[in-house]
């Protein structure tokens, strides 16, 4: 049994300036203290054009699951970015997004897919957090 904790923050639960603060809540701390912050979106809003993304129907909507990496600074007052690490083939490994862009590109999958925020923690060290959670234990 894996000792780890999985909490869903469903996209229907955010709003552009709460995804900020909550990514900046949730970063701030002690690194033992750390998470690992998934985001659940449809690929095809944030990533270019490549061949090795499945076509069709059901490919314009595929969920997909990146790392979140950081908070990026605004560029010239454009608003706030956020650094992902992405596993698929053919897309840059880091890549900067636009949050907004990432926020809606979370809702056009919803929340049945389970767009939104996913959490990955210790079970001994759950974080503290002012959203509506549906919570699971990973492994279970």
């Amino acid at each position: 049994n894996i000792p780890l904790h999985f909490q869903f923050v469903p996209v229907s639960a955010l709003k552009a300036d709460d995804l900020l603060s909550f990514l900046d809540e949730l970063t701030a701390g002690p690194v033992e203290d750390s998470k690992d912050i998934l985001f659940c979106f449809n690929q095809r809003m944030l990533s270019p054009v490549s061949p090795l993304l499945p076509g069709g129907d059901r490919g314009s909507m595929q969920a997909h699951v990146c790392l979140f990496d950081r908070l990026e600074p605004s560029v010239m007052g454009l608003g706030w970015r956020v650094r992902i690490i992405d596993p698929a083939a053919g897309v840059p490994k880091w890549r900067v997004c636009d949050g907004r862009q990432l926020l809606l590109a979370m809702q056009a999958i919803g929340d049945d897919l389970m767009g939104g925020v996913w959490l990955i923690h210790r079970r001994d060290r759950r974080p503290t957090v002012q959203t509506p959670l549906s919570t699971g234990d990973a492994g279970d």
